[in-house]
Order: C-alpha cells, then structure tokens, then sequence
C-alpha cells in the first residue's frame, strides 16, 4: 500500500495545483534527473569557436598571390595528417587482431585519437583558407619527397 502525505488539508490536490505529493516519504519529480551522468557542456561547434574568427582576421590581412601558396601548403599538411591517421589505423587493427599488450594497445588508441583530432582542426583550417582563397589551388597527388609523415 502507498502511503500519500504531503500539504492535505481537507482532500486531494494533484501536482498541478502547485501541491507535491510524496510517496512512502520520498519526492519523485523531475528532480532525480540531476544525478543522471551528463556529458560535459563544452561548446566545441564551429560557430561556437573563436579560432574561426582568429584564422578570419589572419586571412584578410593577406593578398590572394600570398594566399595561393599558403592554401597549397595547408593542403599538404592536411594530406600528411590523413596520411599518418591511417597509418595508426591499420596498425591499430593488426594489434588488436594480434592481441597485443594492453599497454600497447592503450597508446595506439591513444595515438590514433589525438592523430583525428589533429587531422579535424586541419581540415578546418584547410576549409577556411580555400574559402578565403576563392577556389582550391592545383595541388600535386604526391607528398613532397622531402616530407614524411608527422
């Protein structure tokens, strides 16, 4: 049997009257929602961001003739990045097809991870550099001989 008490005077009042009611003792309103495991509130969307606007004001301050080479350069970059990702990848998937050391493991992941995060803000920054460019500049398929992946 339930046992309902609360502010009863001469009757029931239901909840929307502005009257809670408590149940064996206990509230059970929206309130117990507060404990629920919540991801963090951390504003990382693009519009939220204030390196857009960063990378906008250092973009304007340059000429298209400066910007060309810049763009392809970013480009390269971006390339490279993509480049070592996947390498962490495959090499992820081996290891664990292997059954490699837990620690091991643990740093690849750890690798892999930051190797997105880093490749993602490079994209970014190769997005905003073409939009300020007006085009995408012709860029070789190959990465510099002298370059190897970071």
């Amino acid at each position: 049997m339930l046992k309902v008490s609360g502010p009863l005077q001469n009757g029931f009042y239901p909840p929307a009257w502005g009257h809670g009611l408590l149940f064996a003792g206990a509230y059970r309103g929206p309130s117990r929602r507060v404990f629920m495991r919540m991801k963090r509130a951390v504003a990382v969307e693009p519009d939220k961001a204030a390196t857009p606007t960063s990378v906008h004001h250092l973009l304007n301050e340059i000429s298209t003739d400066e910007l060309e080479p810049i763009a392809m350069e970013v480009i390269r970059e971006h390339r490279r990045r993509l480049q070592r990702a996947q390498e962490l990848f495959e090499t992820l998937e081996l290891k664990d097809e292997e059954r490699a050391r837990a620690a091991e493991l643990l740093q690849l992941r750890q690798d892999y991870r930051m190797a997105m995060l880093n490749l993602h803000g490079q994209h970014q920054l190769v997005r905003l550099v073409v939009a300020a460019l007006g085009h995408i500049p012709d860029v070789d398929s190959q990465l510099p001989d002298d370059s190897t992946p970071h």
